[in-house]
């Protein structure tokens, strides 16, 4: 278990984190930290947010979806409950119109008739407390039920006013004399029938209780009915009792039933359905208002917000587990083909050299034949001198005493060694490898060094060599053996760029920002515009087949990038071709033997 997990670690730990991408020859200058990095953010990125943008819709979606549902399912209940209130009373009201139309009216105008049908009304449809038969005029001429109300007269009440004119009268919840709520429902004969007659009964709340409870879907579920000016007709859960003013503004009429969103008195938030109750018979004065709170009504979506959270989570820890496995696995790949190919051009690096140390080889030979030539001649001249003394002999030296010519001899001697030995130092710090560090370098003074091993060259091919160098104590702090490979090859090119009777010219000069500009110029064939792009590319040249392996300018653009320089070509076909170095006054130091062992 513990190696499973090392080597899952060991998979999302890039290689290359140690390495400093700027000093490694084995890299081509990527901050394979940063690239890594990046890539891990962009990829995750683009892949969590569209399940970040998915699961947000879809959770406004699905709260959507519910809220509808809720106001659909409790507009249903509202609906359910209208009906079932409209039922009780209209099956009331159908009980009492059968009776006055059924029964002779002095029939039932008789107590003990009166008693009879009051008797079947309660075992039949359940809910009356009395019933009483009143005239004309008013006056309640017939009386069955619990309380002394035989020859009370109504005629100027309300209810009976509204009984005569409309037929039927359903009143709201009020206590009246008995202190009990009750409801009043009322029904007129028919003319066609004798004397005007009104049926009058009054009927208990508990049952008409009992129906609106049959309704709710839950406990939390808060039914209840409220008369036209908000007063309670039965009792509420969250608004208070019987005949209480309610604490919620009263829905204008709607003949369909309606839901919309409230705060309950608690303040909680809480869906409002409520539905006018009409009958066949007419208006009544109730409204039923179904309440629910929707925290409540949310917690059967609190298990499956959980479960998506859950989900959501774990999909976002899975994609960036995967993003970064993936993210290293290429990346380290990259790095490893990088290393290689930095491996490969560091070889090729040091096999330009070579090559470059064997082109010189030929002018080197030249420069010391020379000065051979003299000492040869000299050393031979100064033993004769001395094998004619040996012998007693005076040979004849010319003019002059013979110490003194003696002395101009061993002067030149001297000198021809001194410039052999010159010419081989100079060979020698161009061809220096290892254990190079930054030191304080003369830009002109190299400039020249590099410069000389190219006159012997410009000489044969009528080439002038210029140095444009006015700041000769100009001095920066570098690499000084990548700097003289740096202008050899450059060197090297404007050379093979040129037949004969050209100009090669280096100019070196301050920018006034902390960098040295070194420029060379040449009057060759020039680049065409098409090739400039890709003048530093590994393998590129514009040099006819055989003539040249593409490696000088990319090589030539890695020592500079080394360097932390900057390097640009102008060209222009038929005119020639300028490259322009940027370098800073100091560099880092840095030795090439410790790259070069992959430190």
């Amino acid at each position: 278990m513990i190696e499973m997990v090392r080597g899952l670690l060991s998979s999302l730990w890039p290689r290359f984190w140690g390495v400093n991408a700027e000093t490694t020859p084995y890299q081509t200058f990527v901050n394979y930290r940063r690239l890594w990095l990046t890539t891990i953010l962009v990829l995750a990125t683009a892949s969590v947010a569209p399940l970040i943008v998915l699961s947000v819709l879809h959770d406004r979606l699905t709260k959507e979806s519910v809220r509808v549902e809720r106001e659909l399912r409790t507009v249903r209940l509202a609906s359910n409950a209208r009906r079932s209130v409209a039922h009780f009373l209209e099956e009331r009201l159908d009980a009492l119109d059968f009776t006055v139309r059924e029964f002779r009216q002095d029939w039932i105008s008789e107590p003990q008739q009166l008693d009879s049908v009051l008797e079947h009304l309660k075992l039949g449809f359940g809910g009356f407390s009395d019933l009483g038969v009143v005239d004309a005029g008013g006056v309640q001429v017939a009386y069955s039920g619990p309380y002394d109300l035989a020859g009370r007269d109504y005629g100027r009440h309300e209810w009976f006013e509204r009984c005569l004119a409309k037929g039927t009268f359903i009143s709201d919840v009020f206590e009246g004399f008995r202190g009990v709520p009750h409801i009043v429902i009322a029904v007129r004969s028919s003319p066609e029938q004798g004397p005007v007659r009104v049926l009058r009964a009054t009927l208990d709340t508990e049952r008409l209780i009992a129906a609106l409870e049959t309704v709710k879907l839950a406990a939390h579920d808060d039914v209840f009915l409220v008369n036209r000016a908000g007063v309670i007709q039965s009792s509420s859960v969250l608004f208070g009792e019987v005949l209480q003013k309610a604490a919620i503004d009263v829905p204008a009429y709607s003949p369909r039933t309606q839901a919309h969103s409230i705060r309950d008195p608690q303040g909680e938030a809480a869906l409002l359905g409520y539905a006018f109750i009409d009958t066949k018979y007419g208006e009544t004065p109730f409204l039923l208002l179904l309440v629910r709170r929707e925290a409540e009504m949310m917690e059967s979506l609190l298990g499956v917000g959980v479960a998506s959270a859950l989900f959501l989570t774990l999909s976002i820890l899975g994609i960036i587990l995967i993003v970064v496995l993936t993210s290293t696995y290429m990346i380290n790949q990259l790095y490893s083909a990088d290393r290689a190919k930095g491996q490969t051009m560091l070889g090729l690096e040091e096999a330009g050299r070579l090559a470059s140390l064997g082109r010189l080889a030929a002018g080197v030979a030249h420069e010391i034949n020379n000065p051979l030539a003299v000492i040869n001649e000299e050393a031979g001249y100064m033993r004769d001198v001395l094998t004619l003394k040996e012998a007693g002999g005076e040979p004849d030296l010319g003019a002059g005493t013979p110490s003194t010519e003696f002395k101009e001899h061993l002067d030149s001697i001297l000198e021809c060694v001194e410039r052999c030995g010159l010419i081989t130092r100079q060979l020698l710090s161009f061809a220096r490898q290892v254990d190079v560090s930054s030191e304080p370098v003369r830009v002109a003074r190299v400039a020249a060094e590099i410069l000389n091993f190219f006159r012997k060259e410009a000489g044969y091919r009528n080439i002038e060599v210029r140095l444009d160098a006015p700041e000769e104590g100009l001095e920066i702090v570098s690499d000084r053996g990548k700097l003289q490979q740096v202008l050899f090859n450059l060197l090297n090119n404007a050379f093979q760029a040129m037949t004969k009777d050209g100009a090669v010219t280096v100019s070196v000069g301050s920018t006034g920002d902390g960098m040295v500009r070194i420029a060379v110029s040449d009057t060759g064939c020039g680049i065409p515009a098409a090739h400039l792009g890709k003048i530093f590319e590994p393998f590129f040249t514009t040099k006819g087949r055989g003539a040249g392996t593409g490696l000088g300018l990319s090589i030539t653009y890695g020592l500079v990038r080394k360097l932390k320089g900057r390097i640009s070509v102008e060209s222009q076909v038929g005119v020639g071709t300028t490259v322009t170095i940027l370098l800073p006054t100091r560099v880092a130091e840095t030795s090439t033997h410790e790259s070069a062992v992959g430190r």
